[in-house]
């Protein structure tokens, strides 16, 4: 089963804060895969998220997990590890031979036996049930950001082929060659992900991220030009 999260609001004493990813220049809500065989844990958890400003996907099996993986842009997964057919590690396992993309584990098992073989299974995180709604949103933050710092270098080099991320150029040898916003987002992304193999649905994905990003960063300038607020 695949579906988007409802709406749930969190307690009222629970902190709130927008999350959103900076790529390129673009920002960008994060788009999170939650999945869980028990629909209340993923009702509760995709709400909490949702509510703080993620873009949340949904799926109740490792083979629904797989299929969103294969067309969503994915910023992290938070993957429940006892399930029945493809339990979670398998899956870990299954998304780790074409993506780097975090993975915290959720478990209602939390013995160093279990923590270990889910993070040799490539697994970035390990957390037990019960656990604080707000220390999963944590957790999830701080691997997206390390993430993004570490793939946000100045400029990215492949023989002589460089990948200015500051002035957004291109460059092969001596040559600068021309590419559109667009083009060069992609490219930018395609470079940042060394060795990962993405679908078309998932470029087409990030692209009109990408897009929708600009736009309102479009929108912002011109009410701020309106008000009489100058530039950024």
């Amino acid at each position: 089963m695949i579906e988007r999260a409802v709406g749930f609001l969190p307690p009222a004493h629970t902190p709130r804060c927008s999350v959103s990813s900076v790529f390129c220049g673009v920002f960008q809500q994060s788009e999170i895969l939650l999945v869980d065989d028990d629909p209340h844990i993923l009702e509760v958890n995709a709400a909490y998220l949702k509510q703080q400003g993620y873009q949340v996907f949904c799926a109740r099996d490792g083979g629904s997990a797989l299929t969103i993986a294969q067309s969503a842009a994915l910023d992290a997964v938070i993957l429940d590890v006892d399930m029945p057919g493809l339990d979670g590690v398998t899956v870990c396992q299954r998304l780790r031979e074409t993506s780097g993309v975090p993975v915290l584990f959720l478990s209602a098992y939390a013995k160093p036996d279990d923590r270990i073989r889910g993070l040799l299974a490539g697994g970035d995180d390990y957390l037990a049930k019960p656990y604080s709604l707000v220390e999963l949103e944590l957790r999830l933050r701080l691997r997206i950001e390390g993430r993004q710092r570490f793939s946000r270098q100045e400029v990215l080099r492949f023989g002589e082929l460089e990948i200015d991320l500051g002035l957004r150029e291109v460059r092969f040898g001596s040559k600068q060659t021309s590419f559109t916003a667009l083009e060069f987002d992609l490219l930018a992304f395609l470079a940042q992900h060394p060795g990962q193999v993405f679908s078309y649905a998932q470029l087409s994905d990030q692209g009109r991220r990408l897009l929708q990003g600009r736009c309102l960063l479009q929108r912002q300038f011109l009410l701020r030009c309106f008000l009489g607020l100058g530039e950024f």
